[in-house]
């Protein structure tokens, strides 16, 4: 099931997370109670709810002390009694603290010196881990003290050791498997992170400035530009993307298909561009617009929409179906235009959308939800038979299909489900006289929601309310796929708590992210932030009880973006920091390079880190290629660096020039074995490489000038050649081929065969020789006009020319891929447009840009 992540963000459009103002807190007249709260009788809005609390003032929230709710009648009026309160009680001499003064049977006789067990952790806990009873001794007074001496009670799971620091019964729960830092003097913000079936981890966010991702530099083009990284199980990061130009562009949320497919949306302003193809380019329509985007589990451009009108469209959170069809959710005003398909229009302010997309990227249904104030959908998750949850806040009255739900003066939550068709089915929404903000959801299997956010004071979907310590406090509620309510669970200190994402296993499980400033009690005992703002991730039982938290932090501000889980019971978080973090007790500690950097961190309840790894300096870096020694699972990477770099066997040659190609190798631990350079003097481009049979590897690309292989050199013509490079098994070069003329011409994909050769396909203009004669393009346009024909060469394993050819039509064609199957027949990949001619006698027609797929002896 897809799981959505949270609502965080900093765009310049509104955002309730970041609004600790809220708005109004309306829905109260008349008298005042004890701290402004409403006496019995006092005028309300009916079936609303105010916190309320008899007791002495100085005795709320301490010890077991805690305020209810007081509810507003049909008549108007709230009721006479404060349900859920917890007021002071005599001592019972048990060691709890009844009176809720701060001190602990310190009114109970006793023989002097006599010593009775006390334990003052969380129940369920005592004599689980570490965790002990201590003693309280009476005094010559015959007064126990007041402190429980010799106790041991919870505390943080400390991954450094084998014990069960947190006595809930299971060692170095939720510790870090591994933990990956990116980011550069500007601020890198990942505002969602998603997990395939094979535990490869995508991030999508947002880019400002330059970021080293695995050793791939990467600069913004003015403003934030959409950033989309995916990294291995063990935290390799295997490639990145940044689309963007000189005005603002994020990514806000990430899905991954079945296929292993990516799909991000985000907003933009200006050009977005995520190819050279017409269909990749995109537009604003003046303000902020909506962008999705599918990538192929490789990181290519599959297809994009944008979508956008006469005021600020933004997307918040999208989900994808088993059957691919994408739900992307969010909030506009004035008018969105989806593709001609259909045409909303907001009915006063701001208002929320849900928007269904066929999985070929083409609008299949749109929703508008709202009223005349401010409304929006802030996070969507697919269940069971196509249904799509969503969950957000609105200001004044929301319809969805069902009765109306109106406020009570603030900003209220909901929830909703709605068919596979839009249609309504059920929804939930607070009444309630402050700010809640429901900013994230979860569905399982079984169609059950987890549903977290944010609220002031009270909050309750159904049931029996939940009561804030009147800051921003969070909340996890829990329904059924019928809308009912499971339960409810509060969470929070005195400061301002923020929510960041959720997600919900088959089992009934809940995880949820969160920021805390201060102390705050997710159950498992108070946690303490380091100075500001630190992460906190939570784990919760399918019944809401607490099974462990952890908190990440240092003096500066730490953010929790996002949450997702993996097949294998682990999890991966993903947020913001600066400063220097630690995620494991030691050897994992990052430091940010500026400001904001971005974090990963899987977490498991085994704990410990695998391996991952930093290359480069201040200057630039960029891997372009990677292939894998399938006999010894090791791994080949080739690339450019400029400066100095040390993959693990010492620094690289310096350079000759900005553009130097390293091709590296590692182990299938991630151990330096060997690295080649070509020095070049003036232009080379990586663009594919793979291991033969034998661990040799092929690398190909483009170049100009000189490249140096070796002891010998390949010269270019006028433009971009061809070159193709072989190395040993040790790194060794063996020999280099040029192939070109004055045009343009690319590799796109290699493939080795069993006998050691090389099998090449790409893209050319103009006649080009590979050896074996002339091989003229079939194409009239101008090459000028980015027009080319795609090429398929063979080489044997000592470079020497066996076979090439020229396939393409009247206009533009390429190859992309090519692979052997099983049984030694080759399989390529590319796009064709118009008509394309395999040698069969019969030219494939279509339209401009259109698939082809061919299996050739």
């Amino acid at each position: 099931m897809a799981v959505s992540g949270g609502c965080n963000h900093d765009w310049e459009a509104y955002d309730p997370r970041l609004d600790g103002s809220g708005g109004s807190s309306g829905g109260m007249t008349g008298a005042g109670g004890a701290g402004g709260r409403p006496d019995p009788g006092a005028k309300c809005v009916p079936n609303t709810f105010a916190p309320c609390y008899s007791g002495p003032l100085d005795t709320e929230n301490v010890g077991p002390c805690r305020p209810g709710v007081r509810r507003c009648l049909d008549n108007g009026t709230y009721s006479e009694t404060c349900d859920g309160e917890i007021i002071p009680a005599e001592e019972t001499c048990g060691g709890a603290d009844e009176d809720c003064d701060g001190k602990a049977d310190e009114e109970c006789l006793c023989t002097p010196g006599t010593v009775v067990s006390c334990y003052d952790g969380p129940p369920k806990t005592e004599n689980i881990g570490i965790c002990k009873p201590g003693i309280r001794i009476c005094d010559e007074l015959g007064n126990l003290e007041a402190e429980c001496v010799t106790q041991i009670t919870p505390k943080l799971e400390d991954c450094s050791t084998l014990e069960d620091d947190d006595c809930n019964g299971s060692v170095n729960d939720a510790c870090p498997l591994w933990g990956a830092a990116f980011g550069g003097p500007g601020d890198q913000t990942p505002w969602g992170v998603a997990a395939d079936s094979a535990g490869n981890v995508i991030i999508a966010g947002e880019l400002k400035g330059s970021a080293g991702f695995g050793g791939q530099e990467m600069t913004s083009a003015g403003g934030g530009d959409v950033l989309v990284v995916k990294l291995s199980p063990s935290g390799e990061v295997l490639w990145s993307r940044k689309y963007g130009d000189g005005q603002d562009q994020s990514a806000r949320a990430v899905a991954v298909d079945g296929g292993g497919n990516v799909l991000v949306a985000g907003v933009f302003q200006g050009t977005l561009k995520f190819g050279e193809t017409w269909d990749a380019k995109h537009a604003s329509l003046g303000g902020d617009d909506v962008f999705v985007v599918k990538l192929s589990a490789a990181g290519e451009h599959v297809w994009s929409r944008s979508f956008g009108g006469s005021g600020a469209q933004i997307a918040r959170s999208i989900a994808v179906e088993p059957s691919g069809n994408a739900v992307v959710a969010g909030e506009f005003d004035g008018s969105m235009d989806l593709d001609g398909v259909v045409m909303i229009t907001s009915s006063g302010m701001r208002d929320a959308f849900v928007l269904k997309l066929f999985s070929d990227g083409f609008p299949n249904w749109a929703k508008r939800f709202g009223g005349p104030g401010d409304d929006a959908c802030l996070g969507v998750a697919t269940g069971p038979a196509g249904s799509i949850h969503v969950a957000g806040y609105f200001s004044e009255t929301i319809h969805f299909g069902g009765e109306p739900h109106t406020g009570a003066g603030g900003t209220e939550a909901f929830v909703a489900k709605l068919s596979g068709s839009g249609a309504y089915l059920w929804s939930k929404g607070t009444a309630l006289a402050s700010n809640q903000r429901a900013t994230a959801i979860a569905v399982n299997e079984q169609g059950d929601a987890a549903v977290l956010g944010v609220f002031q004071d009270v909050m309750a979907f159904g049931g029996v309310p939940m009561v804030g310590n009147g800051s921003d406090d969070l909340f996890v509620t829990k329904l059924d796929s019928s809308g009912n309510v499971l339960w409810g669970a509060p969470f929070g200190g005195f400061a301002d708590e923020e929510a960041g994402a959720v997600a919900m296993r088959s089992n009934g499980e809940v995880y949820f992210s969160a920021m805390v400033e201060g102390a705050a009690d997710f159950g498992g005992g108070l946690i303490l932030s380091a100075g500001n703002d630190d992460v906190v991730a939570v784990k919760l039982s399918p019944d809401g009880d607490h099974l462990w938290s952890r908190r990440f932090g240092n003096f500066a501000d730490q953010d929790a973006r996002g949450l997702s889980l993996l097949p294998s019971g682990n999890s991966i978080l993903a947020g913001d920091f600066a400063g220097k973090i630690n995620f494991g007790g030691g050897g994992m500690a990052m430091t940010s390079a500026g400001s904001d950097d971005i974090f990963l961190a899987k977490l498991d309840g085994a704990g410990g880190h695998i391996w991952s790894k930093r290359f480069g300096d201040s200057s630039s870096q960029s891997p372009a290629a990677l292939g894998v020694d399938k006999s010894t699972g090791g791994v080949v990477i080739a690339g450019i660096y400029d400066g100095a770099i040390d993959f693990g066997g010492g620094n690289l040659p310096a350079p000759m020039s900005s553009y130097t190609l390293f091709v590296t190798s590692f182990d299938a631990n991630g151990a330096h074995k060997w690295s080649t350079t070509f020095q070049q003097d003036s232009f080379v481009e990586p663009m594919s490489l793979t291991v033969a049979g034998d661990g040799s590897v092929y690398v190909g690309g483009t170049f100009s000038g000189a490249l140096g292989v070796g002891s010998s050199n390949i010269l270019s013509n006028d433009a971009d050649d061809i070159f193709i490079a072989k190395v040993d098994a040790s790194g060794a070069p063996l020999w280099a081929k040029s192939f070109g003329n004055d045009k343009v011409q690319g590799v796109t994909g290699m493939a080795a065969d069993a006998d050691g050769g090389i099998v090449i396909v790409g893209y050319f203009s103009g006649t080009i020789d590979f050896g074996g004669g002339p091989v003229v393009p079939a194409s009239t346009c101008d090459p000028g006009d980015f027009c080319h024909d795609a090429y398929l060469v063979k080489l044997a394993a000592d470079g020497s020319h066996v076979y090439s050819r020229g396939l393409g039509g009247m206009s533009n064609d390429f190859a992309e891929d090519i692979a052997f199957d099983p049984n030694g027949e080759l399989l390529m990949s590319g796009t064709y447009s118009y008509e394309i001619d395999f040698g069969l006698g019969q030219p494939f027609t279509g339209e401009y840009s259109d698939i082809f797929l061919a299996k050739l002896k």
